[in-house]
């Protein structure tokens, strides 16, 4: 076992930069409870709430337990099982916000809370899928993501990119265009 608490790369594309691990009583001897985990249920997508609650949740949490933070989420829509749900895991320190998800309500939700807001937009869509980069389009995704989260600590992860047709500029323009939205508001 070793320290995941910096440039360490886990999950669903999450970086696990952190000051709150390892524990204040860390020893050298890393704990489980000194590290990071990714937690996900992409397998309850089409459950109920109310399923959710009764066959997974009472697990994850008990597993949640044994770990210092926990990264939740892939690409399952999080928002589904917040309330109530995923909400209780008292160690969520992040929430994957994938393209299924409700961003409006989870960044009601996340306002103000420690929890960050890690947005996965349909990056395939505008940087990957075609060979032309619809700045416009991608640019108002972005827009719409900080509508949503004005009073969230927000971090954006590019993981389905699969192809940029050669095109590298793709890449660079879209994380301009990010720090262009951001710097607005």
């Amino acid at each position: 076992m070793f320290l995941n608490n910096g440039n360490t790369l886990i999950g669903s594309g999450n970086w696990c930069f952190t000051h709150e691990l390892p524990q204040p009583d860390f020893t050298g001897h890393v704990r489980s409870v000194d590290t990071w985990i990714h937690m996900n249920a992409e397998e309850a997508c089409d459950i109920s709430p109310a399923m959710f609650k009764e066959l997974i949740l009472p697990f994850q949490k008990r597993l949640a337990k044994e770990f210092g933070l926990i990264y939740y989420g892939c690409c399952e829509p999080t928002s589904k099982f917040w309330d109530g749900g995923i909400e209780t895991i008292e160690n969520v320190r992040k929430v994957s916000i994938s393209p299924w998800c409700d961003e409006n309500f989870m960044g009601e939700r996340l306002a103000g809370k420690k929890i960050i807001y890690s947005r996965k937009p349909r990056d395939y869509m505008y940087i990957g899928s075609q060979a032309a980069f619809d700045e416009a389009a991608f640019r108002q995704n972005i827009r719409q993501t900080i509508a949503a989260t004005k009073d969230c600590k927000v971090e954006y992860i590019f993981r389905d990119v699969m192809t940029i047709h050669g095109n590298g500029a793709k890449v660079k323009r879209a994380v301009e265009i990010v720090r262009e939205e951001a710097g607005s508001y």
